[in-house]
Protein backbone atom coordinates (compact mmCIF):
# COMPACT_ATOMS: atom_id res chain seq x y z
CA UNK A 1 0.00 0.00 0.00
CA UNK A 2 2.83 2.36 0.86
CA UNK A 3 4.64 1.68 -2.43
CA UNK A 4 1.44 2.15 -4.44
CA UNK A 5 0.87 5.51 -2.76
CA UNK A 6 4.47 6.55 -3.41
CA UNK A 7 4.12 5.61 -7.09
CA UNK A 8 1.00 7.69 -7.61
CA UNK A 9 -2.16 6.01 -6.30
CA UNK A 10 -4.21 8.64 -4.49
CA UNK A 11 -7.44 6.64 -4.14
CA UNK A 12 -8.20 4.68 -0.99
CA UNK A 13 -6.35 1.37 -0.91
CA UNK A 14 -8.11 -1.21 1.27
CA UNK A 15 -6.12 -3.38 3.66
CA UNK A 16 -5.96 -7.01 2.60
CA UNK A 17 -4.01 -9.48 0.46
CA UNK A 18 -6.32 -9.07 -2.57
CA UNK A 19 -4.81 -5.65 -3.34
CA UNK A 20 -1.82 -7.53 -4.79
CA UNK A 21 -4.22 -8.62 -7.56
CA UNK A 22 -5.52 -5.09 -8.07
CA UNK A 23 -8.69 -5.34 -5.95
CA UNK A 24 -9.14 -1.61 -5.50
CA UNK A 25 -10.68 1.38 -7.23
CA UNK A 26 -8.25 3.51 -9.21
CA UNK A 27 -8.38 5.94 -12.10
CA UNK A 28 -6.68 5.75 -15.47
CA UNK A 29 -4.81 8.93 -14.51
CA UNK A 30 -3.41 7.24 -11.39
CA UNK A 31 -2.40 4.13 -13.30
CA UNK A 32 -0.60 6.23 -15.92
CA UNK A 33 1.31 7.88 -13.06
CA UNK A 34 2.32 4.46 -11.69
CA UNK A 35 3.45 3.14 -15.07
CA UNK A 36 5.27 6.41 -15.78
CA UNK A 37 7.29 5.73 -12.65
CA UNK A 38 8.16 2.30 -14.07
CA UNK A 39 9.12 3.77 -17.46
CA UNK A 40 11.29 6.29 -15.61
CA UNK A 41 13.14 3.49 -13.76
CA UNK A 42 11.58 4.25 -10.40
CA UNK A 43 11.72 8.05 -10.45
CA UNK A 44 8.32 9.64 -9.98
CA UNK A 45 7.68 12.70 -12.11
CA UNK A 46 4.28 14.23 -11.43
CA UNK A 47 1.99 14.32 -14.44
CA UNK A 48 0.81 17.64 -15.79
CA UNK A 49 -1.57 18.69 -18.54
CA UNK A 50 -0.20 22.07 -19.59
CA UNK A 51 3.40 22.26 -20.78
CA UNK A 52 3.50 25.92 -21.78
CA UNK A 53 1.25 28.90 -22.54
CA UNK A 54 2.55 31.65 -24.77
CA UNK A 55 1.13 34.67 -26.56
CA UNK A 56 0.85 35.01 -30.35
CA UNK A 57 4.19 36.85 -30.42
CA UNK A 58 5.96 34.12 -28.43
CA UNK A 59 6.00 35.63 -24.94
CA UNK A 60 5.81 32.78 -22.41
CA UNK A 61 3.07 33.36 -19.84
CA UNK A 62 3.43 30.00 -18.10
CA UNK A 63 5.81 27.07 -18.36
CA UNK A 64 5.61 23.92 -16.27
CA UNK A 65 8.68 23.45 -14.11
CA UNK A 66 9.97 19.92 -13.73
CA UNK A 67 11.76 18.99 -10.53
CA UNK A 68 15.50 18.87 -11.10
CA UNK A 69 15.79 15.67 -9.06
CA UNK A 70 12.63 13.56 -9.22
CA UNK A 71 12.04 11.34 -6.21
CA UNK A 72 13.30 7.75 -6.51
CA UNK A 73 10.37 5.78 -5.07
CA UNK A 74 11.41 2.28 -6.18
CA UNK A 75 14.88 0.87 -6.82
CA UNK A 76 15.92 0.78 -10.51
CA UNK A 77 16.85 -2.91 -10.37
CA UNK A 78 13.36 -3.75 -9.05
CA UNK A 79 11.85 -1.76 -11.91
CA UNK A 80 14.06 -3.65 -14.37
CA UNK A 81 12.61 -6.94 -13.09
CA UNK A 82 9.05 -5.61 -13.35
CA UNK A 83 9.64 -4.29 -16.86
CA UNK A 84 11.08 -7.65 -17.88
CA UNK A 85 7.95 -9.39 -16.56
CA UNK A 86 5.63 -6.90 -18.28
CA UNK A 87 7.50 -7.36 -21.58
CA UNK A 88 6.60 -11.04 -21.41
CA UNK A 89 2.89 -10.05 -21.25
CA UNK A 90 3.34 -8.45 -24.70
CA UNK A 91 5.69 -11.09 -26.11
CA UNK A 92 3.83 -14.21 -25.00
CA UNK A 93 0.92 -13.30 -22.72
CA UNK A 94 -2.49 -11.67 -22.83
CA UNK A 95 -1.20 -8.70 -24.88
CA UNK A 96 0.63 -10.72 -27.57
CA UNK A 97 -1.91 -9.65 -30.22
CA UNK A 98 -0.09 -6.30 -30.24
CA UNK A 99 2.58 -8.23 -32.13
CA UNK A 100 0.60 -10.34 -34.59
CA UNK A 101 -2.57 -8.25 -35.05
CA UNK A 102 -1.31 -4.70 -34.68
CA UNK A 103 2.20 -5.28 -36.04
CA UNK A 104 3.91 -3.50 -33.16
CA UNK A 105 7.52 -4.56 -32.80
CA UNK A 106 10.37 -3.35 -30.65
CA UNK A 107 10.47 -3.25 -26.87
CA UNK A 108 7.04 -2.82 -25.26
CA UNK A 109 5.91 -3.65 -21.73
CA UNK A 110 2.33 -3.63 -20.53
CA UNK A 111 -0.55 -5.26 -18.71
CA UNK A 112 -4.14 -6.11 -19.52
CA UNK A 113 -6.75 -6.05 -16.80
CA UNK A 114 -10.36 -7.14 -16.40
CA UNK A 115 -12.56 -6.54 -13.36
CA UNK A 116 -15.33 -8.75 -11.96
CA UNK A 117 -18.21 -9.38 -14.37
CA UNK A 118 -16.23 -7.65 -17.14
CA UNK A 119 -17.34 -4.19 -15.97
CA UNK A 120 -13.92 -2.70 -16.70
CA UNK A 121 -11.30 -3.50 -19.34
CA UNK A 122 -7.79 -2.09 -19.09
CA UNK A 123 -4.54 -1.93 -20.96
CA UNK A 124 -1.58 0.16 -19.90
CA UNK A 125 1.51 -0.10 -22.06
CA UNK A 126 4.85 1.64 -22.07
CA UNK A 127 8.15 2.08 -23.78
CA UNK A 128 11.11 3.79 -22.14
CA UNK A 129 9.92 7.20 -23.40
CA UNK A 130 6.12 6.88 -23.69
CA UNK A 131 3.32 5.63 -21.45
CA UNK A 132 -0.29 5.31 -22.64
CA UNK A 133 -3.37 3.62 -21.25
CA UNK A 134 -6.91 2.72 -22.22
CA UNK A 135 -9.91 1.99 -20.01
CA UNK A 136 -13.28 0.73 -21.23
CA UNK A 137 -16.13 0.74 -18.75
CA UNK A 138 -18.90 2.73 -17.13
CA UNK A 139 -19.25 4.75 -13.95
CA UNK A 140 -21.66 2.14 -12.61
CA UNK A 141 -20.18 -1.41 -12.44
CA UNK A 142 -23.64 -2.91 -13.04
CA UNK A 143 -23.05 -1.91 -16.68
CA UNK A 144 -20.83 -4.69 -18.00
CA UNK A 145 -20.16 -7.12 -20.82
CA UNK A 146 -21.99 -10.45 -20.64
CA UNK A 147 -18.98 -12.68 -21.21
CA UNK A 148 -15.25 -12.69 -20.61
CA UNK A 149 -14.59 -13.23 -24.31
CA UNK A 150 -16.33 -9.92 -25.06
CA UNK A 151 -15.33 -7.90 -22.01
CA UNK A 152 -11.75 -8.79 -21.17
CA UNK A 153 -9.20 -5.98 -21.34
CA UNK A 154 -7.39 -7.73 -24.19
CA UNK A 155 -10.55 -7.40 -26.34
CA UNK A 156 -11.78 -3.96 -25.22
CA UNK A 157 -8.95 -1.68 -24.11
CA UNK A 158 -5.94 -3.25 -25.81
CA UNK A 159 -7.17 -2.58 -29.40
CA UNK A 160 -7.52 1.13 -28.56
CA UNK A 161 -3.92 1.19 -27.37
CA UNK A 162 -2.82 -0.82 -30.41
CA UNK A 163 -4.46 1.58 -32.90
CA UNK A 164 -2.99 4.57 -31.08
CA UNK A 165 0.49 3.08 -31.14
CA UNK A 166 0.19 2.16 -34.83
CA UNK A 167 -0.29 5.86 -35.57
CA UNK A 168 2.76 6.70 -33.45
CA UNK A 169 4.84 4.11 -35.32
CA UNK A 170 3.78 5.43 -38.73
CA UNK A 171 4.67 9.05 -37.89
CA UNK A 172 8.34 9.63 -38.72
CA UNK A 173 8.56 12.46 -36.20
CA UNK A 174 8.03 9.84 -33.45
CA UNK A 175 10.81 7.55 -34.63
CA UNK A 176 12.55 7.84 -31.25
CA UNK A 177 9.50 6.24 -29.61
CA UNK A 178 9.29 3.38 -32.09
CA UNK A 179 12.93 2.38 -31.58
CA UNK A 180 13.18 3.16 -27.85
CA UNK A 181 14.84 0.51 -25.72
CA UNK A 182 14.64 -0.27 -22.03
CA UNK A 183 17.69 -0.08 -19.80
CA UNK A 184 19.43 -3.47 -19.83
CA UNK A 185 19.36 -5.05 -16.35
CA UNK A 186 22.76 -5.67 -14.76
CA UNK A 187 24.12 -9.22 -14.45
CA UNK A 188 22.94 -9.66 -10.85
CA UNK A 189 19.37 -8.63 -11.76
CA UNK A 190 19.41 -10.90 -14.83
CA UNK A 191 20.48 -13.82 -12.61
CA UNK A 192 17.47 -13.20 -10.34
CA UNK A 193 15.02 -13.48 -13.23
CA UNK A 194 16.76 -16.35 -15.01
CA UNK A 195 14.37 -19.26 -14.57
CA UNK A 196 12.44 -21.75 -16.66
CA UNK A 197 9.17 -20.36 -18.05
CA UNK A 198 7.27 -23.34 -16.56
CA UNK A 199 7.62 -26.00 -13.88
CA UNK A 200 7.64 -29.55 -15.26
CA UNK A 201 5.29 -32.16 -13.72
Amino acid sequence: RSLAKNMGIESRIPEGPAIALGAMEGSLYEMIQVYSTLANRGKKVDLHTIERIETSNGTIIYEHQIEEKPEQVIRPEHVDIMTHLLQSVVDSGTARRLRYRHGLYGEIAGKTGTTQKQSDGWFIGYKSNLVAGAWVGAENPSVHFRSLSLGQGANTALPIWGHFMQKIYKDKSFKSIRYAKFQKPDEFTLAQIECDPYIPD
